[in-house]
């Protein structure tokens, strides 16, 4: 992969792990992958699931993203259109960084459907999604994946609030965007999604896994707030995603640097920075 040619730091993670067919197979456990971004890969005990999955590169240049055709700091662990099988995708949120259309399509053949907000869910069927493959649900619905309970939690992203308006006469509501909380049989896994702070994110203290953005972006928890909410919830585990897949230091919401991060952690040790692709064995707190 070529490097980009400029010199302002940006953190970036391990080089990309590729994820095997095999991790879309039946096991007796639950396994998280980060897949870049802010894109993870579960398999709990055979029902897999995947959340903002951004699976692809530029048409017309593979060292560059399908996030707007940014350069590349570690390419995705695995094609959309590799994947063997998906039961669902989940998206948090319609922003192309998240919602990568691309992705979306490649990932058809692997016969998932795809649960997001009604927004969303309409920017998809826009982009030739087949609707009978598309869920839309309103804010804090829940719903089953196979054996998986699916709550989508509180989020409340307005970042066209900081766009000019003759480009943005609408923001993002709080039905717009949603967190996804599943409870699966070897623990509970949230991810918060792409949020300013919510008095509701402090009362979801039991997850066992918490996907956590440590970026600096105002409609995002942001630094300070993000690692204040780590450190309320004491007892989860942490997945640090949203950093280092590719290269745009002047977009705060993609610069986190766990360096930075651990340090300001009580028990740091709970900071899982994985390499995309990198397996992490889910497990319950005792």
């Amino acid at each position: 992969m070529q490097e980009p040619s400029a010199k302002i730091y940006q953190a970036r993670p391990a080089a990309s792990r590729p994820i095997p067919a095999t991790a879309f197979g039946p096991i007796d456990r639950t396994v998280v992958y980060w897949l870049g971004a802010a894109g993870v890969l579960v398999n709990t005990r055979g029902t897999t699931i995947m959340m903002d999955p951004i699976l692809g590169t530029a048409p017309d240049d593979p060292t560059k993203s399908e996030i707007g055709g940014l350069p590349l700091l570690a390419p995705p662990p695995i094609m959309a259109d590799a994947v063997p099988r998906l039961d669902a995708v989940l998206y948090t949120h319609s922003d192309g960084d998240h919602m990568g259309i691309a992705t979306a399509l490649g990932l058809l053949n692997s016969g998932t459907h795809f649960y997001t907000t009604e927004q969303a869910a309409g920017c998809l069927r826009q982009q030739g999604v087949p609707a009978d493959r598309i869920h839309a649900y309103q804010h804090h619905s829940s719903f089953y994946v196979k054996n998986v309970r699916v709550v989508m939690t509180g989020a409340f992203h307005p970042h066209q609030l900081g766009l000019p308006l003759v480009n943005h006469y609408q923001y993002f509501s709080l039905n717009d965007c949603s967190g996804f909380r599943l409870e699966t049989g070897d623990g509970i896994i949230w991810n918060p999604g792409d949020t300013m702070l919510m008095e509701e994110h402090l009362h979801n203290t039991d997850a066992d896994l918490v996907f956590m953005d440590f970026s600096n972006n105002e409609h995002h928890f942001g630094q300070k707030i993000a690692v204040q909410l780590a450190n309320a919830l004491r007892w989860s585990q942490l997945l640090m995603f949203h950093w280092g897949t590719v290269y745009s230091p002047e977009q705060d919401c993609y610069n986190a640097d766990p360096a930075v991060i651990r340090p300001q952690l009580i028990q740091p040790q709970r900071l899982q920075v994985l390499a995309p692709g990198e397996p992490y064995v889910l497990q319950a707190r005792s």
